[in-house]
């Protein structure tokens, strides 16, 4: 039984009329003809009764009728359904990217986001395998297999729990870090250090970025993140972070995609409104 075979006969029913049902379908009367002999004998039972005025429901037209009733109802509630769409963005991020650019924005974004935070060797590899549709780092990577389709520069600085520190301050502050060896805010700590000729001070390694926000929050701990990390008990030291270079954020995708998709480009463009520099799109 074809939907539109349904929908010819829960015409011809409401209306009654075969000529007045063909006249609104745009068919020929002919071909209403047709569809309707070939319901019934696909049936096996006669559906209508015809009149000088018309057609009437017999008992098993009425019965076809409810149940064509609910049939091309959820046809056209599954038809708008579809149309509306919107496929799962799945997008995997560092910590401190979920935390500084995603966390706030996801209730928000009108998008059907999943983001899946993991260390980046597990972002590269659920990537590469087909388990994510693109991945938010802060560093560059050498994958011949991906490739950044946008950058931008994320402000770093040194936050505590108040502005007042001083580079003469720094070695009496504890100094939280990743114990990542390549993150770009260990790094830029530890060049900032050397460069400043700082000695005897006190760095406390951690695996996660929660505790190190809560040091900073609580304790006279320091820290070298990205402002946007800075919370309301937190202060920015602007005085000595003026030379900090930003760090990098890259977006990547898998090489096989020949064009961007529509879902990407459009969190990007929610994500990363302010200053950026597209690259691939």
């Amino acid at each position: 039984m074809e939907s539109n075979d349904l929908k010819i006969f829960y015409k011809v029913a409401q209306l009654g009329s075969i000529s007045r049902a063909a006249e609104q379908l745009g068919y020929v009367q002919s071909n209403v003809t047709l569809r309707i002999k070939a319901l019934e004998e696909e049936l096996a039972l006669p559906l209508f009764i015809r009149t000088n005025r018309g057609v009437q429901l017999l008992p098993s037209g009425k019965l076809l009728f409810e149940y064509a009733d609910k049939i091309l109802a959820l046809l056209a509630e599954a038809s708008s359904a579809i149309s509306n769409y919107e496929p799962e963005l799945k997008i995997g991020a560092t910590p401190s990217i979920t935390t500084g650019y995603l966390a706030s924005l996801m209730p928000a974004l009108p998008l059907n986001l999943s983001v899946y935070t993991r260390p980046l060797d597990e972002l590269i590899s659920l990537l590469l395998h087909g388990n994510l549709d693109a991945i938010l780092l802060n560093r560059p990577v050498e994958q011949q297999e991906l490739k950044p389709i946008f950058s931008c520069d994320e402000t770093i600085g040194w936050l505590t729990a108040n502005n007042l520190v001083s580079i003469q301050d720094i070695s009496k502050h504890p100094i939280l870090m990743s114990r990542d060896k390549n993150c770009p805010y260990r790094k830029a700590t530890i060049d900032f250090l050397n460069r400043n000729v700082i000695t005897n001070y006190k760095l406390i390694e951690y695996d996660i970025i929660e505790p190190i926000l809560t040091g900073i929050e609580t304790s006279s701990s320091i820290a070298v993140l990205p402002i946007r990390l800075k919370t309301e008990k937190m202060a920015y030291a602007i005085d000595i972070s003026s030379d900090l270079k930003p760090v990098k954020i890259f977006l990547y995708v898998k090489n096989d995609k020949p064009k961007v998709p529509e879902t990407i480009q459009k969190f990007i463009q929610y994500v990363f409104a302010e200053n950026h520099d597209r690259k691939g799109i």
